[in-house]
This record gives C-alpha cells, structure tokens and sequence, in this order.
C-alpha cells in the first residue's frame, strides 16, 4: 500500500517541489508598451537630365501627387557649367507653358562639374528665401521644366537629382 501511495503522490510533490522552486520569488515577465509603426514610404530618386545637344529644355511629367525635395546643386556629366545659368519652373501647367507656380535659378560658381541654386520665387517674382530642407507639394499631371537660360551651348549635359515621397 505504501508503494501505491508513494507512486501517486510522487508525482504531486515533485510538481510542488517544482512550483515552490527553491525558494527563489517568481516574477512576472516585463511588459513593454507596444510601438506602433505607421506605415511610411520611403522616398524615391528621380534624376531629370537636360541634354542641350537635343534641346536647351528638358521635361518631366509629374505622374501623381508628390513632395519634393529640390536639389541643392545640378551635376554635370558633360560639358562645362562655367558661365551657365539654369532655371528649373515647377507645377507648369502642360497648355499654358509660362503658367507655374515657382522658379528656381541655378547658376555656375567657378565650378565646371556642378551649378548652385541661387534663388527661388514665386510666379509673381516674390523671393522665396532659403528653401533647403523644405518639401515642395507637386501635383498630379503638371510638369518640372529644365532649361538653359544663358546662350544655347551644344556641350552641356547635366542632372537634376530629386527625393521624393509620393503621396
């Protein structure tokens, strides 16, 4: 009898045993709040390239609703930017081609392989000041104009590198 009473209580007390655990405090786990993570998209790059030997402007349709980032320098891949001015016009309406909503001039600084923004402004020619680290909204179906505003030169080609978070 004492051997059945030691098998079926054995198990019982090695379960006690167990939970008891040596005399050590058993503690919850440690909650975190949790985080929520909204869902983001990552910006795009989008490189406009105007290629005077085609043409002193160059076109980009804007295919939805986006924020932009405007460069602060144009990259020239061929040709020299030394003596050359470049004005970029956003939110250019397709039909009316002088319709925009601002211009930004890029203009050469000493350097053959680069043109710096000088200035922004406003359709109206009101001086929008320093814009880096701003977003710019751009909308659905409008066009970024890139052109040569100094005398036509055949040897420049250069790149006009944007960030943008479509919406």
């Amino acid at each position: 009898m004492l051997k059945l009473l030691s098998r079926k209580l054995c198990p019982f007390l090695s379960l006690a045993v167990a939970t008891v655990g040596c005399g050590k405090k058993l503690t919850e786990p440690k909650t975190q709040p949790v985080q929520v993570v909204e869902n983001q998209e990552l910006p795009t790059t989008i490189s406009i390239e105007l290629n005077t030997s085609v043409s002193a402007k160059a076109q980009f349709k804007i295919p939805q609703n986006g924020w932009f980032n405007l460069p602060e320098k144009l990259i020239v891949n061929d040709g020299s930017a030394i003596g050359k001015e470049v004005e970029i016009s956003y939110n250019v309406d397709a039909e009316i081609e002088e319709d925009y909503e601002f211009v930004c001039t890029y203009t050469s600084t000493g350097s053959s392989s680069e043109l710096q923004l000088s200035t922004c402004k406003d359709s109206y020619g009101g001086n929008f000041g320093n814009v880096m680290g701003n977003v710019f909204p751009m909308d659905e179906g409008k066009l970024i104009e890139v052109r040569l505003t100094t005398p036509s030169s055949k040897d420049l080609v250069l790149n006009a590198i944007y960030s943008v978070v479509w919406k």
